[in-house]
């Protein structure tokens, strides 16, 4: 793997992993009338964010495909 490589698989682990404490905020904040009063597109793009989100507590151990499969998502 080169040095440049690398770098970048780092780089892609901390942005993951720097995702924890917005997603947090973002979860503990939507409360029930929020949600039930969501059009459709941010229903899926709260999915989306959420679904992504999951995978942060779990960044070290992603393989730099995932990883990158993430960012791309």
């Amino acid at each position: 793997m080169s040095r440049g490589t690398l770098k970048a698989i780092i780089s892609a682990m901390m942005l993951l992993v720097g995702l924890v404490g917005p997603c947090g905020r973002c979860a503990a904040n939507v409360s029930n009338s929020l949600a039930s009063e969501a059009t459709p597109a941010k229903v899926t793009w709260q999915k989306e964010f959420d679904e992504v989100c999951a995978f942060t507590q779990n960044a070290m151990t992603l393989s730099p495909k995932e990883l990158v499969l993430l960012i791309q998502r």
